[in-house]
C-alpha cells in the first residue's frame, strides 16, 4: 500500500487463520478505495484502524453480498452463493462491478449533487447499460438486448467494467 495511509488492523472473534487473507484484503481495499482520496496528505498524518469482528446479529441487512465468499461462510454470503442457489429454470445471469464507489450505484446521473463527492466517482451512467439491456429483455422481449447475456455476448468479453460474469441464457 502507499505510504498515504497507515493502516492498523485488529481482529476480535475471527478465527486466527483468517488473519492473514482478511488483512491483505483490507490492505488491498484501502489502496484500491482510499489512496486516491488522501494521497495529498502528508505522509505519516492519515491512519485508518479497522475492528473487524464476527457479526454476532445475523441478518440480511448487515452488509453488502461480495462477489465470492470464503469457504467457512455458511448460506448466501455472495453473489455467487446467491447465483448457484437460484434455480436453472430461472434465467439468470450474474456480475460484479469493478471501480464504483459506494454512491456511484444510487442513481444520481453524476457525481456532482453527490454530499459525499469521496465516496463517488463516476456517477451512475457508466453502470446502466447492462441493467436496461436486462429489462428490455425480460420485459419487452428485445432478443438484441438479450444476447449481451448470453455466453458470446458483451457482458462476458466487457472486463473493464465488469468482472465473475455468468449467465444461464443460451
Amino acid at each position: 500500500m502507499a505510504d498515504s495511509v497507515e493502516l492498523k488492523i485488529t481482529f476480535r472473534d475471527i478465527p486466527e487463520f483468517l488473519h492473514q487473507e482478511l488483512s491483505e484484503e483490507f490492505h488491498k481495499l484501502a489502496k484500491r478505495h482510499l489512496d486516491r482520496h488522501v494521497s495529498h496528505f502528508a505522509p505519516d498524518s492519515v491512519r485508518l484502524r479497522i475492528v473487524a469482528e464476527k457479526n454476532k446479529r445475523l441478518s440480511d441487512h448487515d452488509s453488502i453480498s461480495p462477489a465470492t465468499q470464503s469457504w467457512w461462510e455458511r448460506g448466501e454470503q455472495s453473489i455467487a452463493a446467491y447465483y448457484s442457489a437460484t434455480p436453472d429454470r430461472i434465467r439468470k445471469v450474474k456480475g460484479t462491478l469493478i471501480g464504483p464507489d459506494h454512491l456511484d450505484l444510487l442513481g444520481r446521473p453524476s457525481c456532482s449533487a453527490a454530499s459525499f463527492r469521496f465516496m463517488c466517482t463516476y456517477g451512475v451512467y457508466g453502470y446502466l447499460g447492462y441493467p436496461t439491456a436486462w429489462m428490455m429483455a425480460e420485459l419487452q422481449g428485445d432478443t438484441y438486448a438479450a444476447h449481451a447475456f448470453t455466453g458470446s455476448g458483451e457482458m462476458f468479453s466487457e472486463t473493464t467494467n465488469w468482472e465473475y460474469v455468468d449467465s444461464n441464457i443460451p
